[in-house]
This record gives structure tokens, sequence and C-alpha cells, in this order.
């Protein structure tokens, strides 16, 4: 009988630690199931977020991709606009050149003056021409001038670097208003480029 209670005995404690192997056995695996799902889970999150930062990533590159070509674009319209005003600039300088010998250039030079002499509203003016046309301006271009009697004009000893036209001013200097061919054409530039930007820009 003792021996029989021996073997119940061992074989209760066997089934028991043999019952809870399985039962740790199943633990492990639900806990190792359950690794994985989260691991997976974790994966996937950061795959995803992995990707969205790509493709942010990809956006931005873009983006700038676009915004380079954008200025590229711009520069060269750019470029183009101010080659074409100076390609204008060059030939009118050109043309300037060959209309300061004319007689329509003598009596242009005449009108400018009167409308200059008043604007000033001064009885006395100063001009300052470059050597050709102060040495013309007693025979020819004062011969056109329709001024009041009262009127004096002084043609002062320096001279004007310039194509043509002149510089006109009251006596005291305070006054000044630049006529000569050079910065009337500006002007004309001035408005060219802002007519060209508006066809090259829209």
């Amino acid at each position: 009988m003792a021996l029989e209670a021996v073997t119940k005995l061992e074989e209760g404690i066997l089934a028991e630690a043999e019952a809870e192997a399985r039962r740790r056995v199943a633990e492990a695996e639900e806990e190792a199931k359950r690794i994985i799902e989260r691991a997976k889970a974790e994966a996937e999150e950061q795959v995803a977020s992995m990707k969205a930062a790509v493709e942010r990533e990809m956006a931005e590159v873009e983006r700038r991709r676009l915004s380079e070509a954008r200025r590229a674009c711009a520069m060269k319209k750019l470029a183009v606009k101010n080659e074409l005003i100076e390609e204008c600039f060059s030939k009118a300088l050109q043309k300037l050149r060959e209309v300061v010998n004319t007689d329509a250039y003598v009596k242009g030079m005449a009108t400018l003056m009167e409308r200059s002499i008043a604007q000033l509203g001064s009885e006395e003016v100063r001009v300052r021409f470059n050597d050709r046309d102060a040495a013309r301006f007693q025979n020819t271009i004062a011969s056109h001038l329709k001024l009041p009697s009262n009127v004096k004009i002084v043609v002062e000893p320096e001279r004007e670097a310039c194509i043509g036209g002149f510089v006109i001013s009251t006596p005291d200097g305070k006054i000044k208003i630049n006529n000569t061919l050079e910065a009337r054409l500006e002007l004309v530039k001035r408005t060219l480029r802002k007519e060209l930007g508006k066809i090259l820009f829209g």
C-alpha cells in the first residue's frame, strides 16, 4: 500500500508539473503572439511614418525645384527685357548722332528752349551746350527762337558732355532742367522698361 501511495503521489506531482508546464508554455506562446503583434504594429507604424516623411521630403524637393525654375524663368525674362532695352537704346543713340546734324534738330532745339524758358519763368537763363551746339547757337539756333524781348540767354562757358540738347537753369542755379538728348532718352528708356515688363511678365 505504501508503494502504491507513493506511486500515485509521484503520478500526481508529475501530472501537476506537466499541467503547469503546459500552462506556462501556453502563456509564453500568448505573450510571444502579443509581442509579435505589437512589433508588427510598431513596424507598420514606423513604415507609415517613414513613408509620410519621404513623401513630405519629395514634395519639398519638388516645391524647391519649381521655385528655382520660376526664379530662373523670371531672371531669363529680365535678361531679355534688359537686352531689348539696351539694344533699342543703342539704336536710338545712333540715330540721334545722325539727327543732330539736321535742320530739324536745330528747329527742335529752339522749340525746346522756348518751352524750357517758359517753365523756368525767369527773365534771365543760363544754358550749357556741348561744343558743337555752343558754336552754332548765335548763328542758327538763336535765329529760330521766339521769345519775349526782356528774356536774356547767357551761354555758359562750361561745356556739357552730351550728344546734343542742353541744360538750362535760372541764374542762381536753383532751378535746372536737363534737356540733353541723353536725359530725354533716359525718360523714354524708363517708359520702355515698364512697357516691356508688362509684355514679358504680364
